[in-house]
This record gives C-alpha cells, structure tokens and sequence, in this order.
C-alpha cells in the first residue's frame, strides 16, 4: 500500500470513529433524558387523568393506590394530572384513565380529591382471545415526527457503522470485492 493511501486510510477511520461516536452519544443522550419517551408519550387522546402506571403497579381491590390529583408538570410519584383531548403529557406520564374508567368506578374511583386504583391490571377474555388489560399505552396519541425522528437516528447509525468498518479494513488493507450474481 502506498503511503498516501495508507495516511488516507487512518485519517478516514478517525473521522468515522469520531462520528460514530458522536452519533452513538447523541442517541443514548435522547433516551436517557427522557425525549424519546417524550415523543412517544406525547398527547392524551382521550378526557381524563394522565398517570404513571408504576405508581400503582402493586394495587389491589384490598390495598388500593391513592394518586393525587395535581396539576403538574411532571409526575414523581403515585398522581394523576387531569388532562383533556389533545393536551401535551406530563414528563413520566405512561398512559391516560379516561373519564368512562372512572365513571364506572370499578376499576379506579374518585374519592376526595384522589384517584383511587384498585384493579391496576385485568384479565379480559374477548371473542376467544384472552389478554391483560393494563392503564400502560392506554389513551395516548405519539408524536408523528417520533417515527421519522426515530428511522433517521437509527439510519445514522447503520450508516456511521457500516463505513467505519469499510475504514478499518482499509487501514489493515483488505480490499473486500464485490459479489458477483451472474447466472
């Protein structure tokens, strides 16, 4: 390999190293910061109380949750936020109890100011099929720009992965050809 080309090669592998890296940095700093949640969680799409349903997870019709309603911004602990059609989610916020849920009050009451969680989950039996009614993904609307925000993010990153490998096969000189499919 010539000295130019093997220079050439070195400086390729740092430059995607270093935006591989970068890109790698960019999407553990959206997930652990919460926005990527954000994007998912993003709207109530049904009246009610936006919940965090691990505040309540351990509820039972004999030990029941109270959640406090509040309104804030974030929730921290056992709250419900109430929230109309279309209202942006609190931080934390894992799904939506619609005002019909609480109505009924078999599932989840309001009493004095708090929403009282008695049956956090729920098996329900439906035309043959049985599955686990939980509160979690319930009554909310994702951020349509998510998804797209979501396919660059994780292109970029096949993209960075894929041509730091071709630069390291430089650098040690491999030269890969191409498969040939001719019948």
């Amino acid at each position: 390999m010539q000295k130019n080309s093997r220079v050439r090669a070195f400086v390729k592998l740092g430059f995607w190293t270093v935006a591989t890296a970068l890109v790698f940095a960019f999407a553990i700093y959206t997930y652990s910061s919460g926005q990527m949640a954000s994007m998912y969680f993003h709207k109530a799409k049904a009246n009610g109380y936006a919940i965090n349903e691990r505040s309540f997870a351990n509820a039972t019709v004999e030990n029941p949750v109270a959640l406090k309603v509040e309104n804030v911004s974030e929730i921290t602990g056992p709250q419900a936020v109430p929230v109309k059609q279309g209202d942006v989610l609190p931080k934390n916020a894992t799904g939506v109890i619609d005002e019909g849920v609480v109505k009924e009050a078999r599932r989840v009451a309001l009493e004095n100011g708090q929403l009282k969680v008695m049956i956090p989950t729920e098996v329900v039996s439906s035309k043959g099929l049985t599955t686990i009614e939980t509160f979690r993904l319930k009554n909310i609307e994702t951020n349509p720009a998510g998804g797209v925000w979501n396919l660059l993010v994780v292109m970029s990153m096949g993209l960075c992965l894929g041509l730091l490998a071709e630069s390291f096969t430089d650098v040690l000189g491999i030269k890969v050809s191409k498969a040939s499919h001719a019948h």
